[in-house]
């Protein structure tokens, strides 16, 4: 059985990025959350989170299965405390069978550092997002969100 491990961000992975973006782009803009029209927004926004895991609001991993990476998790508006933010992974189309496993080491990792809470947030048009979520233990918590947008 394939192991996945978590790990640090590291010196040969701006080039995976780089492949996974030639090839899944419309995967990382799911899981950025912004439009990625070329390969500089895409760094620019990865440079994002990695400014926003220096200052402790983002905890950012690679995900490995044995000897090759297959994605990333990310744990976004981390809370001052630590103990609350909120998850997204991105696992590469061809590797998705690990994507529970990827997600259940994120969890982990973020209980480690000291993580009690998460919070997802899913289009609800999304069905097979919701399905996974609710496969790793997420429950809907009956709440409006409301939005303004300023001019």
């Amino acid at each position: 059985m394939a192991t996945i491990t978590l790990r640090p961000f590291g010196p040969d992975d701006p080039t995976t990025l780089e492949g996974w973006y030639e090839h899944d782009r419309a995967g990382l803009e799911a899981v950025m959350g912004v439009p990625l029209p070329d390969a500089l927004d895409c760094t620019m926004a990865f440079n994002t989170l990695f400014q926003a895991q220096q200052e402790g609001r983002t905890i950012f991993r690679m995900a490995d299965c044995d000897d090759r990476s297959v994605g990333f998790t990310i744990l976004s508006d981390v809370t001052p405390a630590g103990d609350a933010g909120r998850p997204h992974i991105y696992v590469v189309p061809a590797e998705r069978r690990h994507s529970f496993t990827v997600a259940k080491e994120g969890e982990a990792v973020a209980k480690k550092l000291g993580g009690r809470h998460l919070m997802v947030s899913i289009d609800p048009e999304n069905r097979r997002s919701r399905l996974f979520a609710k496969r790793l233990g997420y429950e809907t918590v009956p709440h409006l969100i409301l939005r303004k947008e300023l001019q």
